[in-house]
């Protein structure tokens, strides 16, 4: 990761400059992902209202000028993490016992609480010159595991369109299930003693 990239919390920057609200909110809606509306939404619209409210944790990336040590305009990317309960109706004893373990009861259970990477994207104004993916991940997972020092939890899980299965599997994630809605998304999880920094992207 570039030596001029600050990962930075939306939950710090709420508490330690509140004078700098506007300008934050600024920044928040001018990031850009015509991939996944849904991610772009997150950040211009909700990210600050889920902060606050301790539903999610949201982390971003910003640059700083080499010479002046300042700030730069934008956002590069961000990711947030939070907790969930996995659907596991239909999941086989074995495959339930590989990814919780010896749960107490688990067979009599369909929901099991985990974490989960909400939203993780990068800025349609940067490129992998900036931030790669894997770097965006191994710190999403950095964050994970640090939370999980505290917290504790077994697994942890995200949502993605079909297509990015490969992608996500790349870093260990495999499949749970795909949504009996018509959203098209599957589950994916990892199991938590497994989380290891990607080397590559």
């Amino acid at each position: 990761m570039r030596n001029d990239l600050r990962l930075n919390s939306l939950r710090e920057q709420l508490h330690l400059n509140p004078e700098k609200l506007l300008d934050l909110e600024k920044k928040l809606k001018e990031f850009s992902c015509t991939r996944d509306n849904d991610i772009e939404r997150f950040i211009q619209s909700n990210a600050i209202a889920f902060e606050r409210s301790g539903l999610a944790r949201t982390y971003f990336y910003t640059l700083l000028d080499k010479t002046s040590g300042k700030e730069r305009t934008g956002i590069a990317a961000y990711f947030s993490v939070a907790i969930t309960a996995a659907d596991f109706s239909g999941v086989g004893r074995s495959k339930r016992e590989k990814i919780l373990g010896r749960t107490p009861a688990r067979e009599r259970q369909d929901y099991f609480g985990g974490l989960l990477i909400a939203q993780l994207a990068r800025n349609d104004c940067y490129d992998g010159s900036v931030i790669t993916g894997a770097e965006l991940m191994s710190d999403c997972l950095e964050v994970i595991e640090q939370g999980r020092d505290f917290v504790g939890g077994r697994a942890l899980y995200l949502d993605c369109k079909k297509a990015l299965v490969p992608y996500y599997e790349k870093f260990g994630f495999k499949e749970l299930r795909l949504s009996e809605d018509d959203s098209g998304l599957s589950t994916l999880f990892m199991g938590l003693p497994r989380i290891h920094p990607p080397l590559s992207s």
